[in-house]
């Protein structure tokens, strides 16, 4: 599915991959290389090391080289001699990257993407391999590791470009990391609403006037503040296919309609505008929220409450926290009560090159790692060193977590293998297992639909380019609203309008051939 044209982040300049080589040619070839299965019995025979090309976001984390050594040497011992070459791509770099790699021909066998990334763009220029002929003979794990809801909901035009990385079948959480130390001194119980925690950010304010209220992790799209303040909200406004990273096209709950902002000032979003302006000029966000690195801030024990998409408070964040005398915990406005609609969409893949020769051997790979006891070891680590299971679905890191760092989320994400963290309060372990279990969801009417957005991608790209000039200021309550609105609705509106009009034609045939 052409999912998301989301989290509509990133940009372009050219990186090369160490110890890569360019193939050369145009990399609009497509289909797997017939001799492919024969050429992989060949190398096993000789066991001669086949080196998988593998691009991921973010940091490599401590330890991985370790890690990386002993999933090879398993590999080896199960008669898959594969060596793992990973290059780490800054998460501010990524889009602009995955761009320039796979237009350059690149030597990659696995490529991180999702379609906030460069996703869509990249599918329909021809540079990712439809997999389900792949899967089918070589990746029975991959399939058998993810329900059929999240296959079918993350096809592209009927096909799987890409393996969906996701544990639950709802998501993106919003959670809130907020210092649990700070919020006791201050007085405060569990803070249960929105409304709650604005109060808990303005007695920060009052009482404690060298401590920071609100940071966000990202200062763009969805987790702009105004957006990511109503990711819990039933019935809330919740972003298109088309431009998931902005809420200029929404939609509310179990319906296919497409609103258009610029159409008519929704007034639950313009009022949210309003109040978060307000929280700006009152010195509850960040005075620098559009260039800090929220996460650094709030470990070094500068910020009160952190936006995060995680229902936990992550390892990292909670050691600087505990280090510097305080203590972090997460909290979520989820409601898991009642049953809510999923489009059981993904918003992580891993993909395959069309120019890749490893096609099998990067799928073999994917296969392996889809296993339990090979998951446990690339997610979480060294069992006795890094980690150790509580049961069989939960785990507990040892020492201060920052000696391998979780991030199966960039690869081999899937809700049958993926383990809670140990020691959660009551209210995020609840949530985490209501999440993942898919008989919690109803299905949306829009499950399974996929924007092509090849029709309207120059539409696309400019609205962009003016996004990127006003949302975010918008949306973290920088500048005047009705300044910051009348310019970006003059310039963005035209372009925004041909991509309702092309979203909405393509709503009405899915539901067409589904009715």
């Amino acid at each position: 599915m052409k999912w998301r044209s989301l989290l509509g982040i990133l940009l372009v300049v050219m990186v090369a991959l160490a110890g890569c080589s360019s193939s050369g040619g145009s990399g609009k070839e497509t289909g797997s290389n017939p001799s492919d299965s024969n050429r992989t019995e060949t190398r096993k025979e000789s066991k001669e090391p086949v080196v998988l090309n593998v691009m991921l976001p973010g940091d490599r984390p401590a330890d991985f080289n370790k890690v990386i050594a002993e999933a090879e040497r398993r590999m080896a011992e199960d008669g898959l001699h594969f060596r793992l070459d990973v290059t780490f791509v800054p998460w501010s770099d990524l889009k602009q990257k995955t761009q320039v790699m796979l237009s350059a021909g690149e030597d990659l066998d696995l490529v991180f993407d999702a379609p906030w990334n460069a996703m869509n763009e990249m599918i329909a220029a021809g540079y990712y391999e439809p997999l389900d002929e792949l899967l089918a003979r070589h990746g029975p794990n991959i399939l058998n590791t993810r329900p059929k809801e999240l296959l079918d909901a993350n096809r592209f035009d009927g096909k799987l470009m890409g393996i969906p990385l996701n544990n639950k079948f709802k998501d993106p959480a919003a959670t809130y990391v907020i210092r649990q130390d700070i919020r006791e001194e201050l007085g405060f119980g569990p803070i249960r609403s929105y409304g709650e925690l604005t109060e808990f950010m303005y007695e920060v304010k009052k009482r404690m006037p060298d401590i920071i209220p609100y940071v966000g992790s990202l200062a763009t799209g969805n987790m702009t503040l105004v957006p990511f303040s109503f990711r819990d909200v039933e019935n809330g406004p919740e972003g298109t296919q088309a431009l998931y990273q902005s809420l200029v096209l929404y939609h509310r709950g179990n319906d296919s309609k497409v609103f258009n902002l610029f159409d008519e000032a929704d007034p639950e979003i313009w009022d949210r505008i309003l109040q978060v302006r307000q929280m700006y000029l009152d010195g509850i966000i960040h005075p620098d929220i559009m260039a800090v690195k929220g996460q650094e801030e709030f470990k070094k024990g500068k910020v009160a409450v952190l936006s995060l998409n995680s229902i936990s408070v992550p390892n990292d964040i909670a050691a600087a926290v505990d280090e510097a005398g305080g203590k972090a915990e997460a909290i979520t406005f989820f409601n898991y009560s009642d049953k809510q609609p999923s489009m059981f969409a993904a918003y992580n893949f891993i993909c395959i090159p069309v120019r890749s020769e490893k096609k099998v051997e990067a799928i073999q790979f994917l296969n392996w790692a889809n296993e339990k006891d090979n998951y446990d070891l690339l997610a979480y680590g060294m069992e006795g060193v890094h980690w150790e299971p509580v049961g069989d679905d939960m785990y507990r890191v040892l020492g201060d977590g920052s000696a391998y760092t979780w991030f199966p989320y960039a690869w081999i994400w899937n809700p049958v293998h993926d383990r809670i963290k140990d020691g959660l309060p009551e209210q995020e372990l609840a949530v985490e297992k209501f999440t993942r279990d898919s008989s919690n969801f109803t299905k949306h009417v829009l499950a399974g639909f996929s924007f092509n957005a090849e029709p309207v991608a120059n539409e696309i790209a400019q609205y962009n380019a003016i996004d990127a000039k006003y949302y975010g200021p918008l949306m973290n309550g920088v500048g005047d609203p009705e300044e910051l609105w009348t310019k970006f609705k003059q310039e963005a509106e035209p372009h925004v309008k041909k991509i309702q009009l092309e979203l909405e034609k393509q709503i009405e045939a899915f539901l067409n051939r589904n009715s």
